[in-house]
């Protein structure tokens, strides 16, 4: 009896299959992470402990907030810069505002909670209805990724 493991590179789902049968499946998560310069990215989610207090903070560039919102019918967490409005760095985030239909200001994070109330991504089948319509950059970044990419954008605004 052959049992192999097996992934998916296309659909990031990983399993353990015997002859061609799939046995078990594991889905990789992300968060949406959408700044106000129109630039949507995948960030990968630690399934096991969701996503952390710092990590999400790293991503909005500051204290969060929380609100319940809803994109193309499927409940989201809007995770944002709690200070956003009084800090002259951040503008108008164009993008999420209209996917979520609340004005948003700076960068944004869309995830969801498990039962016990930790933040968690989204499986693949809801990130293609909650993207769709929309240019994704295919990568998978990290918290940390995400806020560099940002400061460059940042930087290169304030010097014009």
């Amino acid at each position: 009896m052959a049992v192999s493991f097996w992934h998916n590179p296309f659909t990031n789902y990983y399993g353990l299959g015997q002859k061609g049968m799939m046995l078990m499946a594991y889905e990789t998560r992300n968060m949406i992470y959408i700044d106000e310069f129109g630039n949507i990215a995948r960030v990968d989610v630690p399934d096991a402990v969701g996503a952390s207090l710092q990590s999400l903070q790293t991503m909005v560039d500051g204290l969060i907030t929380i609100t319940d919102g809803t994109v193309n019918h499927i409940p989201v967490d809007i995770i944002a810069n709690d200070e956003a409005l009084y800090r002259p760095d951040m503008g108008i985030n164009l993008v999420a505002s209209y996917m979520t239909g609340r004005q948003l200001v700076g960068p944004v994070v869309l995830a969801t909670a498990d039962v016990e109330g930790r933040t968690k991504g989204f499986g693949l089948a809801k990130l293609s209805v909650l993207l769709k319509d929309c240019l994704v950059d295919e990568t998978i970044h990290t918290p940390d990724s995400i806020a560099e990419a940002r400061a460059e954008i940042v930087d290169a605004q304030v010097s014009r």
